[in-house]
């Protein structure tokens, strides 16, 4: 990461260029856009691919250790390789679930909550299917299928495991404007949601990890009813807004594009939220505290209701509705192409971390 500085100022920094920030024009050639699907479809589905990564996690996660639990940046790095994979692939030939699976299996891999492969796809199994596997050769097929969409999503990405969450630069803005805590609700309140953000938009693959953060925290602000320029009284200069010293590419057009974009997104997927449950009736309700390192264990997905855009009586009926789980939607995708198996004895792929119990 580089930085600036403008005159006399506090520096501004500069992320370096990201090979994974695309444009409007870029995003129309996903994979998915040139086999037809619609925008709209394909966010669809990338919803359906991050609750179904939910689903595993809080499957692994039922551990009586808690420090054995997949922390909540394995969760949001889940998420973001699953993007990434889905930008250059197309979900009509790699099943969501499949692919969310091995997401998880390399998220836990790099940041250093690994799963035994035989827990993994157990789970995924039972999420998937709702079956167990009961004899040696299914669990060697089904562990040979994750172990090859590992092997794809990594050559996919390049390798590239070097990954910026919002949640980092949310917390640091918050803890420079309000060094006395009085806005902590606020503060956990959108720590949350920035993972709603990774989890039902395609952001992490068009806005920087600050532009993002920038949107998060001027959403917040809006739901708890307080003045922006208030909580950014002692950063703001004359002619300057009081984002410029967090994020040099931000500008009141980028804000209010991506302020609407989300908006109707949250609207449309109330049942993938996450921070929802923590507002009612445009006011914060107590969050739970900010996880440290930002290794928590996420809050199941479903156990919130409708999201804030909506009337009382739109939130009721949500409430009342059983949340849309990944593995209760009919699968439209063709399965992805069954790989030769091989003897585990014989294979050269890497089953450190996972061999079969």
């Amino acid at each position: 990461m580089t930085h600036s500085t403008k005159g006399a100022g506090s520096p501004v920094y500069r992320p370096a260029p990201s090979k994974w920030i695309f444009t409007k024009e870029q995003m129309k050639n996903t994979a998915n856009r040139k086999e037809g699907m619609s925008r709209e479809e394909e966010l669809g589905y990338r919803q359906l691919a991050a609750a179904f990564i939910q689903e595993m996690v809080d499957g692994l996660n039922n551990v009586k250790d808690p420090k054995m639990k997949i922390g909540h940046t394995g969760l949001c790095v889940a998420h973001t390789h699953m993007h990434r994979f889905y930008y250059w692939h197309s979900f009509k030939k790699y099943d969501y679930r499949d692919v969310g699976a091995a997401c998880v299996f390399v998220a836990g891999k790099s940041h250093e909550c690994p799963r035994k492969l035989s827990h993994v796809v157990g789970v995924w199994r039972d999420r998937k299917d709702r079956k167990q596997l009961t004899t040696d050769k299914a669990r060697n097929e089904a562990a040979q299928i994750i172990v090859l969409l590992e092997s794809m999503i990594l050559q996919t990405i390049a390798f590239d495991l070097n990954i910026h969450l919002p949640h980092v630069n949310v917390l640091q803005i918050m803890e420079k404007v309000d060094k006395d805590e009085h806005y902590r609700s606020l503060k956990s309140c959108a720590f949350y949601f920035a993972t709603d953000v990774i989890a039902v938009t395609d952001w992490c693959l068009r806005y920087s990890a600050a532009s993002m953060s920038i949107v998060i925290i001027h959403l917040m602000a809006a739901y708890a009813n307080v003045r922006i320029e208030r909580l950014f009284a002692d950063f703001m200069t004359e002619g300057s807004p009081w984002y410029a010293q967090f994020d040099e590419t931000m500008n009141e057009d980028k804000l209010r594009e991506m302020e609407r974009d989300f908006i109707q997104t949250y609207r449309n997927s109330c049942q993938f939220h996450y921070a929802s449950k923590y507002i009612s009736n445009g006011k914060l309700l107590p969050p739970p505290p900010i996880p440290p390192q930002l290794n928590y264990p996420p809050p199941p997905l479903g156990s919130g209701g409708g999201g804030g855009y909506t009337t009382n009586n739109q939130q009721k009926n949500q409430m009342s509705r059983r949340p849309a789980r990944a593995f209760d939607v009919a699968p439209m995708l063709t399965p992805p192409v069954a790989p030769k198996l091989q003897n585990l004895s014989d294979s050269d792929m890497d089953l450190e971390d996972g061999e079969l119990e």
